[in-house]
């Protein structure tokens, strides 16, 4: 019982909650609301009725104990306390009221809490017969939540017939779940890579991307980043950083790939060529080229076309146009045509 809150004149829905519980776990849930019998049941009441009220007693506050200090009857105890802060009036039903439309859910918490608090100051209003309709409490949880909620929000009111707040509560613990193991993935990515060699560099650094990296995928492993070939993320949330010989390598042979005749062209070793210390790891030019471009611009749709636009420029850029004579033929004076070749 030393642990049970008391009674403290501001705290009476949240103690009646309380005590009202305790007195079922010992046995006397229902005697506020018997009558003394006759004969010998009435003497077996009464010890009951004692026992409540030394409960009650206990778990009000001695600055509070003023409603009841006249009573030695549990019942007529628990009565007067009713009588004293579940009041009917215009100044505790507006108090309610306003808490009731006050309540707004705070993202960073989880949206149990703020349902309840809703529930909560409705069960007050109840309490002094002022109970909301499940519409309006319906209602006021969907226009609490946070903005970033909306997509479930504009979900739940679009439905052909209302939903109860059992079903908007299902709805709502089932959408915070759901962005909870997004989120929590899209960390687990950004540590994996920032603890085995994601993020900037520093001078001095040693660069485990040759052992533990397999950019673009060239064993062709399933399960795994096709950008940097390691496990447990997707390309999408890949922020790891490309080694730059590597991104040298691809560009410059990109421009080299660029300068040959169709015929000896093998788009299917850019990567092979980008990691040449490892042969035979054959890929596309296509993946390289989107590999390349998530560089850049990783987990940045705004700029989906500016890094295909960069990509691209830079290729173009190491293709310098050269411009190169042919050779004279003997005994003829007559300069060739300057001949340009990309």
């Amino acid at each position: 019982m030393s642990q049970l809150p008391k009674l403290t004149g501001t705290n009476w829905y949240e103690w009646q909650k309380e005590i009202e519980t305790y007195f079922m776990l010992i046995g006397c849930g229902g005697h506020m609301g018997s009558t003394k019998p006759e004969g010998d049941k009435g003497s077996e009441w009464d010890q009951v009725d004692q026992k409540v009220y030394a409960v009650i007693w206990f778990l009000v506050d001695p600055n509070y104990r003023g409603p009841i200090i006249t009573t030695k009857s549990g019942k007529a105890a628990w009565a007067k306390l009713v009588a004293e802060y579940q009041k009917d009036n215009a100044t505790n039903r507006l108090m309610l009221r306003q808490q009731f439309y006050s309540i707004i859910h705070d993202p960073a918490i989880p949206v149990a809490d703020f349902i309840e608090g809703v529930l909560s100051v409705a069960r007050k209003l109840d309490a002094i017969g002022h109970k909301p309709s499940d519409t309006k409490i319906s209602d006021k949880i969907l226009i609490g939540l946070d903005n970033s909620w909306s997509p479930v929000r504009t979900t739940l009111t679009l439905r052909s017939t209302s939903p109860t707040v059992d079903e908007i509560t299902s709805a709502l613990k089932q959408y915070e779940a759901n962005e909870m193991g997004v989120k929590q993935e899209s960390a687990d990515s950004v540590l994996y890579a920032k603890g085995r060699g994601g993020g900037p560099k520093r001078r001095g650094d040693v660069d485990d991307g040759d052992e533990d990296f397999d950019w673009g995928n060239t064993k062709n492993r399933e399960g795994v980043c096709f950008r940097c070939g390691r496990p447990r993320h997707i390309a999408q949330f890949c922020v790891a950083n490309m080694p730059d010989d590597v991104k040298h390598r691809i560009l410059n042979h990109s421009a080299h790939t660029a300068t040959m005749d169709p015929d000896d062209r093998n788009n299917d070793n850019l990567f092979a060529f980008a990691t040449d210390h490892r042969p035979n790891r054959p890929t596309s030019l296509a993946t390289a080229f989107s590999d390349l471009a998530l560089t850049e611009f990783t987990l940045d749709s705004t700029n989906a076309n500016t890094a295909t636009t960069a990509t691209a420029q830079s290729v173009a850029d190491s293709v310098i146009a050269t411009p190169r004579k042919k050779k004279k033929k003997t005994g003829t004076k007559k300069s060739e045509p300057l001949e340009f070749i990309f």
